[in-house]
């Protein structure tokens, strides 16, 4: 007997969320730094929140779930880059340009992830892949451009999430 095809709802919901949840955290996070609150308390209080919910779903999820110890070298660096030096440069770029901005900026995490693993790995891409990054690349720096009068040091928020872009590319790797 046949088993029922599985359904695509809750998947699809799943990602809806995670999307909608990833792309306000700009939006709340500017909202947040603009009362004054310190970017690396503001990281802190995120992590724990996120932790004592996500733990114990993890824990009912998968039970006795173990790492391999030949893995901790690169679990520690790869925790490095994309989440301390991630959180170092996000929060202290919001701060400093829009979160329209910093989203934008973030969205380009692909195109230099696909960029490094040419640099490094020698992995061509396509002609439609190159062409997708320079059309990322241009869109970015035509929406960021525009937006730049409004706040008081955006260059220097804009560099600081493209720090954070480059550690998260770094993770990916």
């Amino acid at each position: 007997m046949e088993r029922p095809a599985p359904s695509i709802l809750l998947p699809t919901l799943a990602v809806a969320a995670c999307m909608v949840m990833w792309g306000l955290s700009f939006v709340s996070s500017k909202a947040i730094l603009n009362t004054g609150f310190p970017p690396m308390t503001m990281v802190l209080l995120r992590f724990l929140i996120a932790s004592a919910v996500l733990l114990p779903v993890q824990r009912r999820l998968q039970p006795g779930l173990r790492f391999p110890r030949r893995g901790w070298g690169r679990l520690a660096l790869s925790a490095f880059c994309g989440t301390c030096l991630y959180f170092i440069f996000e929060p202290r770029g919001i701060k400093y340009t829009s979160a329209s901005n910093a989203a934008l900026l973030t969205a380009g995490i692909p195109a230099l992830t696909v960029a490094a693993e040419y640099l490094l790995y020698r992995r061509r891409a396509r002609w439609h892949h190159v062409l997708g990054i320079a059309l990322s690349i241009v869109g970015v720096y035509l929406v960021v451009r525009r937006s730049q009068a409004q706040y008081d040091r955006p260059v220097l928020g804009n560099l600081l999430m493209l720090g954070a872009c480059l550690s998260w590319v770094a993770f990916n790797l």
